[in-house]
Order: structure tokens, then sequence, then C-alpha cells
């Protein structure tokens, strides 16, 4: 009788022991998943805020909420219980744009700042995840970047294009590498462009063949802000480059220089 008595008293401990262990995990997932919801509240209300509203306060208005989103965002970016969710699907995208490796380990997290400008601006950040297990975000400027690629899955080499629109008829566009290290990452620049977005010709990834092409005409001469060194009145002066992943790193494969009949 006194083994049966301590059998049932082990058993509903264990029961209840088990009961507080799922309690707690599921409080957990409900603070990461109140926290999800607290952050696409505020992505709502910040897709009604414009910069050219008649709201005298419109600026300072953007600002507070905006901050509150990318304090709450670091928050959950920096928490290792966001790998058990698919954070691409959980945020309102109409208001933060999401872009990914396939393996899922490196992301990028970008909002308009909403300048009210030509320069268009967005806060975007790195959310990365280490070998160890760690999940770490960083604040990575004011691009917004495309899918990245990954190119080396043993040395956890990355490369992806990010751009900014800096005036109404002008962009500045990056080609980057990115290496997960132990506890950070590295970046490496591999082509910028800084112009008209009529003069950019070609600034893309062979994902296949892992080649980078870039090809892009000099400004006019008398262009004001990108004016120029065309020693060739009537002629186009044309950049071309090609780059290749090779052993770990990016090489330059082809490079050209030319004038070409302007169309």
């Amino acid at each position: 009788m006194r083994i049966l008595t301590i059998i049932i008293l082990l058993f509903l401990t264990t029961q209840t022991f088990g009961q507080e262990n799922k309690k707690i995990s599921k409080n957990r997932t409900d603070e990461i998943s109140q926290k999800i919801a607290e952050i696409n509240t505020l992505l709502k209300y910040y897709g009604t805020l414009s910069p050219f509203s008649d709201n005298e306060k419109r600026f300072e208005l953007i600002d507070s909420i905006s901050n509150n989103i990318t304090t709450r965002l670091l928050q959950i970016l920096n928490d290792n219980r966001i790998i058990n969710y698919p954070i691409e699907t959980l945020f309102n995208q109409d208001e933060i744009s999401i872009s990914k490796s396939n393996d899922n380990k490196i992301f990028f997290f970008s909002i308009d700042e909403k300048t009210g400008g030509s320069y268009r601006t967005s806060i975007t950040f790195i959310h990365y995840r280490l070998s160890n297990g760690n999940v770490k975000a960083d604040y990575f400027g004011e691009m917004t970047y495309g899918q990245v690629f990954l190119l080396d899955s043993l040395n956890q080499k990355y490369f992806v294009i990010g751009s900014v629109q800096t005036c109404n008829t002008c962009n500045s566009s990056s080609a980057i590498s990115i290496k997960l290290d132990t506890n950070i990452y590295q970046t490496d620049l591999i082509a910028q462009y800084d112009g008209r977005y009529p003069d950019l010709k070609v600034f893309e990834y062979d994902s296949l063949e892992k080649v980078f092409s870039f090809e892009y005409n000099a400004a006019d001469n008398d262009d004001s802000l990108y004016g120029g060194d065309n020693e060739n009145l009537g002629l186009q002066h044309k950049f071309k480059s090609k780059y290749k992943f090779i052993n770990g790193t990016f090489l330059e494969i082809e490079k050209c220089e030319l004038w070409d009949q302007k169309k």
C-alpha cells in the first residue's frame, strides 16, 4: 500500500511538473507572439502616416512611431527564440520589406523613413544566425536589399545587392559579399554605382555562374551632379565589368571602357 501511494505521488508530481513546464513554454511562446502583434499594430498605424499631411507635427510623429517599431524589432530579432518562427511571414509587409538567404542564415528588414523628399532612405537591419545557435541583429544603413545568395556554405559566405533612391532620377547601388564569423559578420564591397537611373544598364548577379555584371554610362559633362570627364564629345562613354566568385573571393574577370555613338 505504501509503495502504491509513493508511485501515485510520483505520478502526480511528474504530471504537475510537466504541466508547469508546458505553461512556462506556452507563456514564452505567447510573449513572442504578443511582441509580433504589437509590431504589426505599429506598422499598420505607420502606414497611415504621411510626410505630406497637414499635421504640423507629422515628422515628429513619423520619427516617434518608427523608433518604436525599430526598437521592438531589434529586441525580437536579437532573441534566440525567434528561430522557431517563420519571421519572413509574420510582419505586415505593406510597411516592411524582408529579404533573406535560402538557408535562413541572413535576413534584411527595411522600413521606409518617409523623408518626404526625393532622397528615399530606409531604416535597414540585418538579422543573422551563427553556427553556435545564437542570433543577432544590427543596423545596416539606408539601402534596401534583394535576395541574399549563398556563395559558400562551408565558409558561410553570401552575396546581396542593395539600392536607394538618392534623388528623383538618381540611384545608389551596392554589390557586397557577407561572411558570417563566430560572433559577427564581415562585409566586402564588390562594386558601387552612384548616378542617374537611365545610365545604369546592368547591375545583376547570375547565381548559377556566380558572376556579377556591372555596366553603366558616364554622365554627360553638363550633369550638375555627376558630370563629367567625357573627352570625346558626341560619343557615349561606357564602362563594363564582370566579377566571378573564385576560391572564396570575387575577381574581376572582364573590364572594358569604350566610347560609342549616342542613341
